[in-house]
């Protein structure tokens, strides 16, 4: 069953566990759907523990709810290896197209002024090999720009501790992405499966990540009042009375 948003009933129960687990562990300030900053990804769920008094700035962390094996995987791939696979294809793509233009010299399209920089019409031909290594490298491609989410979050340096949120027989705690901790779904809350590698980010990450806690946290309670954006912007600098007094 899925809500309004499209979002499962069992993943918005993963991000209710961690929420209520985070708290519990002294994570104070929280929100859903958090831009990351310096990484471009968005976080099911971000927190930080912040003193009382608003003074001290804890440790921060990043969680990702995931209720499928499948929609785990996308996220899993390690960018380091799969940008040298995507190198070595990108590589085997030139030399072989190389060697046709070569062997087929008629599919030159004479655009240039010196033999060796022409073009070749390869489009114009069926080669088996080479419609497979276009293909592998398209693959590896959109894996490199699509699927690294865990990889890149954690050597960003993100936050203090990254944790994968996992429903029963998800993942097993030894196939969680490198450096990520697991929390797997127990009765009514969540339990430690793998413990997370501890990350030194400087305080300036930490202030920056509790900032998109206030933002994301601002913009949904907007969602939910009926506040839209541009209403916001419109009264953006109005003078209200008492302000500056």
């Amino acid at each position: 069953m899925a809500t309004s948003r499209g979002e499962s009933e069992r993943h918005r129960d993963l991000k209710r566990r961690t929420l209520m687990w985070a708290q519990a562990n002294g994570f104070s300030a929280c929100a859903l759907e958090v831009r990351v900053p310096r990484s471009g990804f968005r976080a099911d769920v971000v927190a930080g523990a912040v003193s009382p008094s608003g003074t001290e700035v804890g440790e921060v962390a990043i969680f990702e709810c995931k209720q499928e094996r499948s929609d785990l995987l996308r996220d899993t791939a390690d960018e380091r290896k799969t940008l040298a696979q995507l190198q070595e294809v990108s590589t085997r793509r030139s030399e072989l197209e190389h060697m046709l233009g070569l062997h087929l010299p008629d599919l030159r399209r004479g655009d240039s002024l010196f033999a060796e920089y022409d073009q070749y019409d390869l489009e114009s031909i069926r080669h088996d090999g080479l419609r497979s290594v276009r293909r592998e490298e398209a693959r590896l491609r959109s894996r490199l720009y699509g699927a690294t989410k865990f990889d890149r979050l954690f050597r960003y340096r993100c936050a203090d501790r990254h944790y994968l949120v996992v429903a029963e027989g998800v993942i097993e705690p030894h196939e969680a992405p490198s450096g990520w901790g697991v929390l797997g779904a127990s009765g009514d809350g969540l339990e430690v499966r793998r413990l997370p590698e501890k990350v030194e980010i400087n305080p300036s990450a930490r202030l920056a990540l509790l900032h998109a806690i206030a933002v994301a946290g601002t913009r949904r309670l907007n969602a939910e009042l009926g506040i839209d954006w541009e209403a916001v912007e419109a009264a953006r600098g109005r003078i209200l009375p008492g302000v500056r007094d």
